[in-house]
């Protein structure tokens, strides 16, 4: 509308599969949430520190990508999560009033058309 084409579907970025992963399993390794997510074990350990409070042993430069550690995720990460949750759902919102509205010009303009030859049938 206006000349604007919509834009695709925000894809998920890792790291929110990596936010959506922690809240569903509370216990996993760092293999299990790179395979889940689609992370790079590199990937996975730039983010810990942003995305989880850390245990001592989540500090650790050296992790066994096979050790099962109870990860807990950052308040700020979980806020942020929720701010991306409704941002993608006044997006979806936005997307499904334009549909209406493009739906109540239609049938406005044919309203129109109608009376516009009704009136006319009349006059002949």
């Amino acid at each position: 509308m206006f000349g604007m084409k919509p834009t695709k579907t925000i894809e998920k970025h890792p790291y929110i599969r990596l936010i959506e992963y922690a809240m569903e399993e509370k216990e996993f390794s760092i293999g299990d949430a790179c395979r889940a997510t689609g992370l790079s074990r590199q990937e996975f350990m730039f983010a810990r520190g942003d995305l989880f409070i850390l245990s001592a042993a989540q500090k650790e430069v050296v992790i066994s990508d096979t050790l099962v550690l109870a990860w807990k995720l950052n308040p700020q990460a979980l806020f942020n999560y929720i701010q991306y949750q409704s941002f993608q759902h006044a997006v979806e919102s936005s997307r499904r009033a334009e549909k209406l509205s493009q739906l109540a010009l239609g049938i406005s303009a044919v309203s129109a058309i109608s009376g516009l030859l009704g009136s006319i049938a009349v006059l002949i």
